[in-house]
């Protein structure tokens, strides 16, 4: 522990986002943990697994992959409606007791989806007509290509807003916008 200590002084001491004190700078990013009923939220597995990470000594655990227009992405958590916000409060409840932080990350999907992700057919999004070169011609069967309307970009917009506000009723301490890989954020 003191390696640790000397190399990394502030590690183990909390700091703050906004409102949120966080007991240390010990966090589990995002990952789709994949527990959730067919209905598309979390279960019981799903709490239990972040209730162990908090047990742990994380300070910042960060629940991912969850979508907040209905039909988005039908692999992910479904932050559409009211009825996630008893599955947040028991992920907020098991966290909490055990002195961590918990936040949703919104996953908004992008341009292209891995049809291995969603399973064939996803009828909701058309087709591309042509997909750019790939060095493996197998590769690019697998992904599906769409572009947003802006009608679609604004109910993203106000999905988000929707879903950040049943977060906190569900007492999540915060939200992140997933901005990587094939994700609607990345493309901006």
């Amino acid at each position: 522990m003191a390696a640790t200590a000397n190399q990394f002084p502030k590690l183990l001491s909390p700091f703050s986002i906004k409102h949120m004190t966080i007991r240390n700078r010990i966090c589990s990013t995002g990952h789709f943990a994949r527990w959730m009923n067919t209905d598309g939220l979390p279960n019981a597995a799903c709490v239990a697994y972040y209730e162990e990470r908090a047990k742990g000594g994380i300070g910042l655990l960060t629940v991912g992959a969850t979508v907040v227009v209905a039909g988005d992405h039908p692999a992910y958590f479904q932050n559409t409606d009211d009825r996630i916000i008893g599955a947040y409060q028991a992920l907020a409840d098991a966290s909490h007791r055990h002195g961590a932080q918990i936040i949703a990350q919104f996953c908004p999907r992008g341009p292209d989806i891995r049809y291995k992700e969603v399973g064939e057919p996803f009828p909701a999004l058309p087709r591309a007509a042509s997909l750019p070169p790939v060095s493996d011609p197998g590769v690019s069967a697998e992904w599906h290509v769409s572009s947003y309307s802006a009608d679609e970009l604004r109910e993203q917009i106000e999905g988000a807003g929707v879903a950040a506000a049943r977060a906190r009723a569900g007492g999540m301490d915060g939200v992140e916008l997933h901005a990587h890989e094939h994700h609607l954020h990345a493309q901006f």
